[in-house]
């Protein structure tokens, strides 16, 4: 008799133990009732050798192994075997790759409720394509992303901090700016972004239902606000026109630019986003420079043990991975590179449902522009333990610091395991050190594509599992409803810094009224938060925020703009001052704006009015408004107000009853909202026809010739 190691030896150089282990797996995946005639059969296939004859085990063996389950009878098998049987070695090499995937990493439970006799095999065939698809949009594939998974929630049951290790401290000056919309240096800013306007290409992750929040469209979908009813998408997209039209004019002697916007999109919102571009003849914008970026969704784990749940019995259950996609998208597309080999040198990265980012991008451009940043956050004001990302400078033993946003509920541990105490507010501006970031991102290209070929769009990961109560002081292991792993697109600060040694990472402050109100959350969920004076996040203080905002702007340039005033929708707190809505193609830019003005003191708006502005060529010296009043000029004509004083009954934001709310007949946009528009008495201005004209005492008239060149 040859020695064990003699033995061991053959064994391995053979695959000996190696075959007979896939052997016995693909018997318990098949459930087999004759599992000795199935592993012979597995073997003899491994070796070339077809058995054509059963195999003795007991009692025999089927003719045929069943590997996705065993048949039951000569006319079971007769009656399914021309449609529905399907054979090991029927399956395609991705497919019983896989199968292999799975049952190596402790996922034999997929298999468990299939039928035992060879039926199905449609829906078998369906399941191995989902995988599929999950395999290759997955960095790494389907084993990566199972053997990330028990890791993170394995660290996640003990209660481990990713960030341990870290000591966090507010950002440096140095490394950011803090805007003051209507003073010289922002100006400069402005001006700043404006040159940079013909290298510049936004991208949104759009991968959003409205159906958490009441509403049965695609986010994009959502009113920006009710009095013009533009949508959010709407709102972007005559952003981008109206910056290709300032960086014409800011370079005349050069060809027009055209703007590039790329929307991630997932199976669920791509309809619904391509059929509003579709019917609204895509906002403007020319079909070429928009690009649709679709993600793909992640599998979901059932337990800390990382066992996939299934949404039945042929179906995994599937989350999407995070808006951080976006970049493995970007670098899988071949989008990035390609907007970099045509010179484009930024790139703009933000989010679905707050049309205020816009708003002060061009100063934002103008900071990445003179500080040389090659990755810019934008930051609002943020009170100390308010649930937002915080921006921090992270500094690690070993010598290694980030710039980059930390979560909320990650920054209070770190700051006390680091001896620092508490995130609290400062006596002096009352808000954290630690400002709170509002995942607008502005990217230099060279850099930002640089370091993609490096990760790949690979970005770090994160579960966050929500458990079921431990019975008898048992370990959390089994969630309440199913977690998948995620991903942040503002995380890849960590990415760029880390693989781009040398790279400029900082921030930029807005205010506040200008900053950060999104749609996150369904009406009764925001009254819930505003009896408890956290933000809302709700379309209703979403819309109120909008109009706070344009009212702000006007008040920074001198015009009398009455103050908000506290109103409830449905328990929703609102700070409600006057409607004013300034379309883009009016108020692009602060300094545009104030073109526009051309007596800001003599301009006056009571809290109850309701004032929309649309069309480049509008200006305004005198105003008094007290109701409503609507002026929409085409590109064809011009409008100058001279002298209006209007007194009207206006419109007005009413609440809607409890009736009203459960009511099927209200609009969702109004029922999310809590309130409906009444559209009472008001000036209308509407020019649609070439030619200048005047508004003087209140009088619409034609202007006549060299009058504009007088002014």
């Amino acid at each position: 008799m040859r020695g064990a190691e003699a033995v061991t030896a053959y064994l391995a150089r053979h695959r000996v133990e190696e075959l007979v282990d896939e052997a016995v797996n693909d018997a318990v995946l098949a459930d087999s009732p004759q599992p000795i005639a199935h592993i012979a059969r597995f073997l003899a296939r491994a070796a070339g050798i077809e058995l054509d004859e059963p195999v003795a085990n007991g009692g025999g063996a089927p003719d045929r192994l069943a590997p996705l389950g065993e048949r039951g009878g000569e006319e079971r098998a007769s009656r399914h075997e021309a449609h529905s049987e399907l054979r090991l070695d029927e399956l395609t090499a991705d497919e019983a790759r896989l199968a292999a995937v799975l049952i190596n990493a402790g996922q034999q439970h997929i298999f468990a409720e299939w039928p035992p006799e060879q039926v199905d095999a449609g829906k078998k065939r369906a399941f191995f394509a989902s995988v599929l698809a999950l395999d290759r949009s997955y960095p790494g594939g389907l084993g990566a992303y199972l053997e990330n998974g028990k890791k993170l929630l394995k660290a996640a049951q003990l209660g481990h901090n990713p960030l341990d290790g870290w000591v966090p401290s507010p950002p440096d000056a140095e490394s950011g700016a803090r805007l003051l919309p209507g003073s010289l240096e922002y100006d400069e800013l402005e001006r700043l972004g404006v040159e940079q306007l013909g290298s510049v290409a936004f991208v949104i992750p759009a991968g959003g239902m409205g159906e958490r929040l009441g509403y049965s469209g695609v986010k994009f979908g959502l009113p920006a606000e009710m009095t013009t009813e533009a949508s959010v998408l709407e709102v972007y997209a005559q952003y981008i026109l109206a910056f290709q039209r300032l960086a014409a004019r800011a370079r005349p002697a050069k060809a027009p630019i055209t703007i590039q916007l790329a929307l991630m999109v997932s199976h669920q919102t791509r309809p619904g986003i391509e059929a509003l571009l579709a019917a609204n003849g895509h906002y403007g914008l020319a079909p070429e420079q928009l690009t649709l970026l679709q993600q793909e969704e992640v599998a979901c784990f059932a337990d800390s043990g990382g066992r996939l749940a299934m949404r039945d019995t042929y179906a995994l259950e599937t989350k999407p991975h995070g808006h951080g996609d976006v970049h493995f998208l970007l670098h899988t597309s071949g989008l990035a590179q390609r907007w970099l080999s045509q010179g484009l040198k930024w790139i703009v990265f933000f989010q679905d449902t707050n049309t205020l980012y816009l708003a002060t991008l061009l100063a934002t451009l103008g900071v990445s522009e003179k500080l040389g940043l090659d990755m810019n956050s934008v930051c609002v004001p943020r009170k100390a333990k308010e649930a937002i990302g915080a921006m921090a400078r992270l500094t690690h033993s070993d010598g290694r610091s980030f710039l980059a946003s930390v979560e909320y509920n990650q920054l209070e541990p770190l700051l006390r395991a680091s001896g620092k105490g508490a995130d609290v507010n400062d006596t002096v501006t009352h808000t954290s050190p630690y400002p709170g970031n509002i995942n607008e991102l502005v990217l230099r290209l060279p850099a930002y594509v640089a370091a993609l070929n490096y990760t790949k769009g690979e970005l770090h990961e994160f579960v966050n599992p929500k458990y079921k109560s431990g019975e008898d002081g048992s370990p959390l292991s089994t969630f309440r409803a199913p977690a998948r792993l995620e991903c942040m697109m503002q995380d890849f600060a960590h990415s760029l810094q880390d693989r781009l040694k040398g790279s400029k990472v900082g921030y930029t402050m807005v205010p506040k009224e200008l900053g950060y109100y999104p749609v996150k959350n369904a009406l009764q969920a925001a009254a819930e938060l505003s009896a408890r004076g956290i933000p809302p996040m709700g379309a209703a203080s979403a819309e109120a925020a909008v109009y706070h905002a344009y009212g702000s702007m006007l008040r920074v340039l001198g015009c009398k703009v009455q103050q908000t005033v506290e109103q409830v929708y449905a328990g929703v707190r609102v700070d409600e001052g006057a409607h004013i809505v300034l379309a883009p193609s009016f108020a692009p830019s602060m300094a545009a704006l104030r073109e526009k003005l051309l007596a800001p003191s003599e301009v006056h708006i009571s809290q109850r009015s309701t004032l929309v502005v649309d069309g480049e060529n509008v200006t305004i010296k005198s105003l008094n408004l007290d109701g409503a009043l609507v002026v929409k000029v085409a590109p064809c004509a011009s409008l100058h107000i001279e002298s209006l004083e209007m007194h009207n009954q206006g419109w007005s934001f009413v609440p809607l009853s409890h009736a009203e709310l459960s009511s099927g007949a209200v609009r969702e946009e109004e029922r999310i909202r809590g309130y409906r528009v009444s559209r009472g008495e008001e000036l209308r201005i509407l020019l649609t026809e070439p030619g200048r004209w005047l508004v003087v005492k209140n009088q619409l008239v034609r202007e006549k010739p060299g009058a504009a060149d007088a002014r």
